[in-house]
């Protein structure tokens, strides 16, 4: 099946994401495409859920993160996320006790192929394919087809939820004017935010695969350059060179720590990485040691944070977290009388490229690069 259905995407690219696609047509090219992708869909709304449960003070199976970071007041004593976090309590126990985690590498080059065929050809080096599939799996026609379908993939009870933690999340941000309504953040959750999440995997991918056998100029290449002078972001160095260090390509860790390539320091790079969540502090190597201050600040300038499906293992290796669709989930919908809407920005909900010109604090650190990993301009996915 997905061989018939590569076959099919690399015989006409560009018919799959045609901006005169009609939604009967872009629903057929949709579910055509999906067995190059699908496996992902699931997982990075999932994730979407626990980075919102995490931004406000909650650990995945909504308990409140007591030690470290408790939820405010204010959060803990709204009663719409109290009644959400009771009624999908049982579908956060239910995620985590079927969720798996697949190493890249342990996997067969035909059950990559099989289940993962995006990832395949990046760590085969294909790239200009694995860019072509992710430029459609980012593309609007894509994503509007995808939002129609959404059911398919994602239980209703997930986009409810969700939709509930970003709603919750904007009342605490006095910046914000304009509210939208509980009903309107359903369809913002699986549009915009998932936008993200999709972006997010996807480009996360390149960098944490490359980085672990490829060389500089393939993972330059692989994350949208096209300009030689530019420099990596200061979380994608940080990143690309944490797995270097971690998978032994002791050519790109080198490569990584020159002058002339470095965009952030690396002397806290270890500490950073515990702190936002990719190793323990058991695994900090003699080279990621750095200054040996455990708890520095500003990491995350430098870091992402660790709270995507793709992430490193006890092991360091590169992983995928899994999880298959509940098919009797637990019922829940976001409640349709309450309180007043917190303030949040009027945002377009038709047009789902408005992503990337969106409030940027709806994940506390959500990162925009100034490129896609299919070499796109920005300017040409902000217009």
């Amino acid at each position: 099946m997905v061989t018939k259905a590569e076959d099919a995407f690399f015989a006409h690219p560009t018919s799959y994401s045609a901006p005169n696609l009609g939604p009967a047509e872009a629903d057929t090219k949709l579910a055509a495409f999906m067995p190059l992708v699908g496996i992902t869909i699931l997982p990075a709304f999932v994730h979407l859920i626990y980075q919102n449960l995490d931004a406000l003070g909650y650990d995945r199976l909504g308990q409140p993160l007591l030690a470290s970071r408790p939820p405010s007041s204010l959060v803990a004593n709204n009663m719409i996320l109290r009644e959400a976090l009771q009624t999908f309590g049982p579908e956060l126990q239910w995620l985590k006790m079927n969720a798996q985690v697949q190493q890249f590498d342990a996997a067969t080059e035909i059950s990559r192929k099989t289940f993962f065929p995006f990832h395949d050809r990046i760590m085969k080096g294909e790239l200009e394919q694995a860019q072509t599939m992710s430029g459609n799996f980012l593309s609007n026609p894509f994503g509007k087809a995808l939002s129609r379908n959404f059911y398919k993939y994602v239980p209703e009870s997930y986009v409810q939820f969700l939709a509930t933690l970003l709603y919750i999340r904007q009342g605490l941000d006095p910046r914000i004017i304009n509210p939208l309504t509980l009903e309107e953040y359903v369809e913002y959750a699986k549009n915009q935010e998932f936008h993200k999440a999709r972006y997010m995997t996807v480009f996360l991918g390149y960098i944490m695969l490359l980085a672990g056998k490829g060389s500089f100029d393939t993972l330059y290449r692989a994350i949208g350059f096209g300009n030689a002078s530019s420099l990596l972001e200061a979380k994608e160095h940080q990143l690309a060179l944490l797995v270097a260090s971690f998978q032994g390509n002791v050519g790109l860790a080198q490569a990584l720590m020159e002058p002339s390539h470095m965009t952030a320091s690396i002397h806290k790079l270890g500490a950073c990485a515990v702190q936002r969540g990719w190793i323990s502090r058991v695994q900090i190597t003699p080279t990621l040691v750095g200054d040996g201050d455990p708890n520095p600040s500003n990491c995350e300038l430098s870091m992402f944070r660790a709270m995507y499906p793709i992430h490193l293992d006890a092991t360091g290796k590169t992983a995928f977290h899994l999880y298959q669709k509940n098919q009797s989930p637990v019922d829940y919908k976001v409640p349709t009388v309450g309180p007043l809407a917190p303030p949040v920005a009027q945002l377009d909900l038709e047009d789902e490229d408005e992503v990337y010109n969106s409030l940027e604090w709806y994940m506390d650190d959500f990162y925009i690069p100034n490129r896609t990993p299919v070499s796109t301009p920005q300017s040409m996915i902000d217009d």
